[in-house]
């Protein structure tokens, strides 16, 4: 089978309908009269996440051309991206590579040179054939970036990284940065919209999946620490939690339960960014569920999903971090049996969206996916434990 083991995961279907969706759906009804909703996703090549916002009415399906115009994704393998672009309709849909690369381009002192789109692609042209490679690929890296700051701001952005968000050294930051600076994008306005109101977002969610196993770098344990640290030294509040509901000075806690100390501390760091881009955020749910790798070690999904709203005065982070520190706050899903009621309703939901996601395949003559059921068992009988 082809495509990635996890699409059908049940775990993973059920942050989607009861964590993700409820809050798109609140957003899309409280939009501007004439104004889509706008998505953003890092969705893999099923686009099970896409398809289920087109099925319940949030995205916006233009049946003439087969399109659906305001969702934009990015996808490290090129390959799939095609294949993603023709399954929305739109070739500006999508970017390949890594996310945070495109986010986080920088200018040089050649590159600077060219303040939009049209003048590098200008010098191109001028240049042709004399252009060195590593200049082009510079210049193209500029204007991927350029493309994909144009479609800010978004009402739903859905970041899977399905890694750590604390990779290893030296780029344990690079994710953390990257949001930051997609948190900045979220405050423009679109240039070209009338009226100005169109153009700009002063409520948005954001999801962010991280994935959470033994081996979070030093650096990043050092960090998280000296979050939680300063915490305890701006509230009293929360530092009396701390002590109530933890019982252990905050390098014993660090060390003794890694999950449950990620997650009171991760959080804070989001909320951070948040405030130096004037962005007031909320935690409206915090989801995990464990999964296993090909070796039988056992990991975590994290997937913290944040409002945001806009604000001139931000109120700091207590709010976020006491409800980080929450453990009733936060919620596991555990393993879905299929045969109950529950499950057998999350699955008839995956398997119509597959329904429609594939009529989209069939159209532009691409591969469809299997019948989620069919996936399970296929996945499960080679050692995948859902």
């Amino acid at each position: 089978m082809s495509f990635k083991k996890w699409w059908p995961c049940p775990k993973k279907h059920t942050k989607r309908v009861r964590h993700l969706l409820p809050h798109a759906k609140r957003l899309k009804a409280n939009l501007n009269p004439g104004r889509p909703f706008r998505y953003f996703t890092l969705c893999g090549p099923p686009m099970i996440d896409v398809f289920m916002l087109a099925k319940e009415g949030v995205l916006e399906y233009d049946e003439s051309r087969h399109a659906i115009d305001t969702v934009v994704f990015c996808e490290y393998d090129d390959e799939d991206v095609p294949v993603m672009r023709e399954l929305l309709g739109r070739e500006d849909s999508g970017f390949q590579g890594k996310l945070e690369d495109l986010v986080l381009f920088e200018d040089d002192a050649f590159t600077s040179q060219f303040p939009d789109v049209q003048a590098i692609e200008n010098f191109i042209n001028q240049r042709e054939e004399s252009l060195s490679q590593g200049d082009r690929d510079a210049l193209q890296r500029k204007i991927n970036q350029l493309e994909l700051q144009r479609f800010f701001p978004f009402d739903f952005i859905n970041l899977d990284f399905c890694d750590a968000y604390y990779p290893k050294p030296p780029d344990i930051m690079k994710v953390n940065q990257a949001v930051a600076r997609m948190l900045e994008w979220q405050g423009r306005i679109r240039p070209e919209a009338k009226p100005k109101k169109l153009g700009k977002v002063d409520e948005f969610v954001m999801a962010i999946t991280c994935r959470l196993d033994d081996s979070l770098p030093q650096e990043a344990g050092t960090r998280l620490v000296n979050i939680v640290k300063s915490n305890c030294d701006a509230f009293p509040v929360y530092r009396r939690g701390v002590a109530d509901s933890r019982h252990a000075k905050v390098e014993d806690w660090a060390k003794a339960a890694n999950l449950d100390f990620f997650l009171a501390g991760w959080p804070k760091d989001v909320a951070q960014r948040a405030n130096e881009k004037q962005w007031n955020m909320e935690i409206l749910d915090y989801v995990h569920y464990s999964r296993k790798n090909e070796d039988g070690q056992t990991y975590e999904m994290i997937c913290l999903v944040c409002g945001f709203k806009r604000t001139k005065l931000t109120t700091g982070y207590l709010e976020v971090a006491m409800k980080a520190l929450d453990k009733n706050q936060r919620i596991r899903i555990d393993s879905v049996n299929l045969e109950a009621d529950g499950g057998r309703t999350l699955l008839e939901n995956l398997t119509a969206i597959v329904e429609l996601r594939n009529l989209h395949a069939k159209l532009i003559s691409r591969e469809i996916l299997p019948n989620p059921a069919e996936a399970i068992r296929e996945f499960t009988a080679q050692g995948i434990e859902y």
